[in-house]
């Protein structure tokens, strides 16, 4: 009897599946879910990154972009003209970032993707083509794309972020466009408008929203 009613369940059930396969076909644009561990608090103790879907493909990927602003740092560390291509913020998110945030299986599920990097064209300056990069931040493009409004866009910073800040607000991100000039970077600013003009490259107080696109069925993610 107990055999029966077992063969009868897995009738009605279907196949067991394994859990990377439900997940992946639970991932929609929205989806937050938790992927690599970085510092969180202001002591430095770590947590699960966590993000949000913006783009699934037909390759099975996604990209996703971090909940919060996770770090601090400046576009470029010298004052001077630059593009994304050669700035110290692209070095660092797939150099020191990258090794730091996630274990090597889970750098194995993120793709070196070819990204367009276009300039300003508001202000008429060039942008420095295609890149290949593991980890990215956003263009002036895909802010208005995957964004609907400046509120959508605001994002809060981790306690580690915002440590040694009074300001407990949102607070404003760098883009990977050009700005008005040569020597500066597009940014969202803390109230979640796409500022064009943007900063000098080597100012400070900026932050930095990662995105990446992964394999889906190569990671085995959170829901939060």
């Amino acid at each position: 009897m107990k055999q029966l009613i077992f063969l009868f369940f897995l009738f009605v059930s279907g196949p067991i599946l394994p859990f990377s396969l439900h997940a992946e076909e639970k991932i929609t644009i929205g989806s937050r879910i938790t992927f690599g561990n970085y510092p969180f608090e202001a002591d430095g103790t770590e947590k699960p990154i966590e993000w949000i879907v913006l783009e699934r493909y037909d390759d099975g990927s996604a990209l996703m972009i971090t909940r919060y602003a996770i770090d601090k740092a400046k576009f470029h560390d010298s004052q001077k003209a630059v593009k994304w291509k050669s700035s110290h913020l692209r070095k660092w998110l797939n150099g020191d970032f990258y090794k730091k945030a996630f274990s090597k299986k889970e750098r194995k599920a993120i793709k070196n993707a070819k990204i367009k990097n276009e300039g300003n064209k508001e202000y008429n300056v060039k942008g420095s083509g295609k890149t290949s990069d593991r980890v990215f931040v956003l263009s002036i493009e895909e802010a208005e794309k995957y964004f609907n409004s400046n509120d959508s866009r605001r994002i809060y910073a981790t306690p580690y972020t915002a440590r040694g800040i009074s300001y407990s607000g949102t607070m404003w991100h760098w883009l990977r466009s050009p700005g008005s000039e040569p020597d500066s970077a597009a940014e969202i600013g803390d109230l979640g408008e796409i500022d064009k003009i943007g900063y000098f490259v080597s100012r400070n107080g900026g932050t930095v929203r990662p995105a990446v696109i992964v394999k889906l069925k190569k990671i085995s993610p959170k829901f939060y």
